[in-house]
């Protein structure tokens, strides 16, 4: 395949682990009653939030690389550092897969 159609796609799903990610973490706000709201609560939203977070860095970095393609620069080496609550895998390791 070639090098410009398999970035696309993994640009794609990358996106689409981003949106459904997004709309869990909405979904968690919108089911949000009175507050305050509990520890347990708040703490789960927490956990959502960075999920999607990581979600959305995975699309972003696949889309500049994408970018960069497209324009003829090639990529430099991208050094992405695992949060500690993380694995050493790669952004689109850890939510695409």
């Amino acid at each position: 395949m070639p090098e410009l159609q398999r970035l696309r796609d993994q640009c794609l799903t990358a996106f689409g682990k981003y949106v459904q990610e997004a709309e869990k973490t909405f979904g968690l706000f919108g089911d949000l009653g009175e507050l305050p709201v509990s520890l347990d609560r708040l703490l789960g939203i927490l956990e959502q939030t960075q999920i999607e977070g990581r979600a959305q860095e995975a699309y972003l970095l696949l889309r500049q690389q994408l970018f960069e393609l497209l324009e003829g620069v090639e990529s430099p080496v991208v050094t992405v550092r695992a949060r500690p609550d993380q694995s050493q895998k790669e952004p689109c390791q850890t939510v695409c897969d």
